[in-house]
Order: C-alpha cells, then structure tokens, then sequence
C-alpha cells in the first residue's frame, strides 16, 4: 500500500483550501459530488452532516487514488454527530421519476386502425347515399327471372335465350327514308338544331357498367339509344365490355337494371334491355343516304354525368376504314361533331332527327381535333337484329387465327413478304391441325393476295361455314431456310 504524508496531501491542494479539520472553513469536497444539505437549501456552509473530516480521509484507508470512506464511519448514519454514512439516496435527486418510454409500435398500430375504420365508414356512407339517390338495392342488380352471362365474353348461352327476346317481342330494328320535302321547320322536312336535339335526346339513355370483385364498383360508363318501346337499347359493345352489372339511366332521371341481350366484338356493338314499358324509341334513318359535308348532331352521355349533351357538325367522310380500331368490320361515318370518352353507344342524328350513326371512336391525340367516328345504322341493323334473335352474329366465318402484320418496312428490314404473321391459333380449331404452325406468314387466300387483316376479312366474308380455302403462306425456320407452302384450311363460325 502506498503511503503519504500530510505535507504531500496539501501541497496538491489550491492555496486558498482551508485545512483538513478545520471546521470554521467547511466546505464539501470535489468528489464526490455531494449535494447541499436539504435543511438549509440557502446556506452555502455545509452542516456537520457532510463536513470534510473524520469519516472521509485521503490516504491510509484508501488506495492512494482518491477520497475513501473511513472503515469507522460504515454502520447507522445517524451513529454520532459530525458523522457521515454513504447512502445512494443521497446522490440521487429529491422526487426525480424516470418517465416511462412509450410504445412508438403501439402508437402506429392504433394510427392505422383508426385510418381502416374511417375508409370503410366513409365507403358505406357513399354506398348508401348512392343507393338512396338510385332508388335500388344491390340485390336488384340480378333478378331472379333475368338471362345469365355466358363467360367473359358477355355473351348469353345458345340461341334459346335471344330467341326468347325476339320471339316474345318482335323486336327489329327498322330504317326509313328521310322525307321528300326541303322545307325547312316542317314535319317532312329538316329541322332546326333545337328541334332535332328535342325529339332525339328523350331516346337516348346513359349507361353505368360495374363490377363486383373485389368489391362491387363503376367501371366504365357510355351512352345507349333506345329502339324499342319495350325496353331494348343498341349501345357499342366495349361499353358492356366485362360487365358484372348494367346500369341505364334515362333523360328523366329514372334507373333501370338492365341485362345483356348479346354482343359482337368486331363490329363493337351490343343490345341490352331493361324491363319498361312506352319508352321514347328513337326514329332510325338511311345511313346510306349521307353526303360528305351534311349537317349531323352528336348526342350522349360525355363523362358519365353530362347525360343528353348535344354537339354539332358535319359528315367529314364516309365508308372510312381504320386498321387500328379493333379490327372492324364495318367501315365508319367520319364527323367532326364533338365525340368524347361517354357518347360511345350514343347517338348520330341527322337533319331530319333519324338516327343514322351509333358513335364509335375518336382519335385522341394533342395534334388531332374532331375527328371521331360513328357505325353507320344501315350497315348496324342485320348484326343488331341477329342479336336480338340468337344473342350473337351467326353465320360469320373465321380462320380461327391471331396475327400481326408485316408491312412494307418490316418487309424491307427483316427480308420477309409483306402479309400477316399467325401469332397464335384456335385450340380445336382446323387450322391448328392442317400443318401451320405459328410464325408462318399468309401471303395469299385462294390465289388473293393479302397483305393486312382487312383483306382476309373482305374474303372469309364471301364464305360460309364449313367452306375450305387454300392458304399460301411463307416460312423460314431459320436464316438459312426458306419455303413457301400451301394448306387446305376448313372455316369455322365465330362465336363471338
């Protein structure tokens, strides 16, 4: 143990140190840090109770390298006067309480519950109030006694239900000729706008489509024309497109629940119905009859709430045909009346308040500016009438093919014909059994050249089920081969 003498020990202090003992100079020592005597908060002497002296001393109890407890000084703190015991207590603040640490994951948890609880109150609110303003039930939606949907397609099972409509209706659609006097503001011969968009626009209806997984939602809307008394409405079948639920709103406001009566993809038009009586039918006209620069009106359902907005034009031109627009198989009235995302299904009336046009398409682009696209209502009315008796186009033929075509840049680059590629064939189909294979290149129909999928249309439209036609076609496996084949292939009816 190492020992020190007084002399050392003071020589370490500061000059102006009292001397140990000295109990006129008290004051408490560097360390530890003891606090001042809570009897006398004010008084800066220090009480007896915490003086420097017997019980804490610098050297021969400690181990030279610091202030140690006196062994006399350990047992009952309150054992002698002028005597200290250590105690932790006394080291820590008066009434000090270690807050408690929050939960921050508990925090969190109630954050999203609470956030969860007010989405789903507001989404039955909404729900509810939407049908309180409808006047219906969602378990309306699907009557009892109403045809049931066939698959994604939209379409009904078999001809037994489009039979149904048509052999308890009679429903068709009929076209007349526009009338033979000019007079203008007359009952034979053209009409002012007003008049027009006053005997058409009761006709035309809107129309909500929704779905019901995950939850039952809006997801598409578009416009409908009315051309039965009995309920049965022609609309464009992309607007019906993957419906769960058909909603028809009509001029005045009323809601109907409607089912699809059928649907055909390739000229994009549908037939739906709703259970009323002496409804307004629209007047249809001779869509044949049009000249380039006629005035027409465009009328619909623009942005699923403008229901009966009326816009004016001219007819831009006629039997247009574009390649892009779901393969079509009827050439479009051009017109640039206005036409936007809602009036497809709607109506395109001429001066003499005919129906002449069911709009289609438009092209949406920032450099293009009205130029939209109606299916005229002459070459609408044998697809709409096999709707309504078989719920589908019947009699229509097809290769039972998807493909892609080759054009002239394709062609140059890749050192190919131009023609169309099969993509993909038909499981059960002829085709996928006669020896073409996907990646062969249709050259020519019966010795017809083709060179996009409107040529194969133009020639399968002059067939009939069960026909067979010759397919030249053009194959290379790989950069090395090339061949040109020919393969009977038996046509088959599309069902839509």
């Amino acid at each position: 143990m190492n020992e020190f003498n007084e002399k050392d020990v003071q020589s370490d202090q500061p000059e102006n140190m009292p001397e140990v003992g000295n109990s006129s100079n008290r004051y408490p020592p560097q360390y530890p840090p003891y606090s001042q005597s809570q009897q006398n908060p004010q008084n800066h002497q220090y009480s007896q109770s915490y003086q420097y002296g017997q019980n804490y001393q610098y050297g021969q109890h400690g181990n030279g390298n610091g202030w140690q407890q006196s062994p006399g000084g350990m047992g009952n703190r309150n054992a002698g006067k002028g005597q200290y015991q250590w105690q932790f207590e006394d080291y820590t603040k008066p009434g000090f309480v270690r807050p408690r640490k929050r939960s921050r994951a508990i925090e969190i948890l109630a954050f999203i519950f609470i956030c969860f609880f007010a989405v789903v109150l507001m989404a039955m609110s909404g729900f509810a109030l939407y049908q309180h303003l409808s006047g219906s039930s969602i378990l309306e939606l699907y009557p009892e006694d109403a045809p049931q949907y066939a698959g994604e397609d939209q379409t009904y099972d078999g001809e037994a239900e489009g039979a149904e409509f048509g052999g308890e209706n009679n429903a068709t659609i009929e076209i007349v000729g526009r009338p033979q006097s000019s007079q203008p503001q007359s009952d034979d011969g053209p009409l002012t706008t007003a008049q027009v968009a006053e005997r058409v626009t009761p006709a035309v209806v809107g129309v909500t489509t929704y779905v019901s997984y995950p939850f039952f939602r809006p997801i598409g809307s578009g416009s409908g024309v009315i051309m039965s008394e009995d309920g049965f409405i022609i609309t464009n079948a992309h607007v019906v497109e993957n419906a769960d639920a058909i909603r028809v709103i009509l001029y005045d406001d009323t809601h109907y629940e409607a089912v699809l009566v059928g649907t055909d993809a390739r000229t994009d038009l549908a037939v739906i119905k709703i259970e009323a009586e002496d409804l307004p039918a629209a007047i249809f006209g001779d869509s044949d009859e049009l000249r380039v620069g006629e005035t027409v009106l465009a009328i619909g359902n623009p942005a699923g709430m403008l229901s009966g907005t009326v816009t004016r034009g001219i007819v831009s031109a006629l039997d247009r045909r574009i390649e892009e627009v779901r393969r079509h198989a009827i050439p479009f009235i051009q017109t640039d009346a206005a036409i936007n995302p809602g009036n497809s299904g709607g109506a395109l009336v001429n001066e003499y308040g005919q129906v002449i046009g069911i709009p289609s398409a438009k092209i949406v682009a920032p450099e293009y500016e009205g130029i939209g696209f109606a299916i005229p209502i002459t070459d609408a009315k044998p697809i709409i009438n096999d709707l309504l008796a078989n719920g589908r186009v019947t009699g229509r033929v097809i290769l039972g093919i998807t493909v892609n075509p080759i054009d002239e840049i394709i062609s140059r680059n890749a050192n190919i014909p131009m023609g169309v590629q099969i993509r993909d064939m038909a499981p059960g189909s002829h085709i996928s059994t006669s020896g073409v294979r996907s990646g062969d290149i249709i050259t020519h129909i019966n010795g017809e050249r083709i060179y996009t999928t409107e040529d194969i249309w133009e020639i399968l439209d002059q067939h009939s089920v069960g026909d067979t036609v010759r397919l030249t076609v053009f194959r290379q496996p790989n950069l090395i081969t090339r061949s040109t084949l020919e393969f009977n292939v038996v046509l088959q009816e599309d069902q839509g």
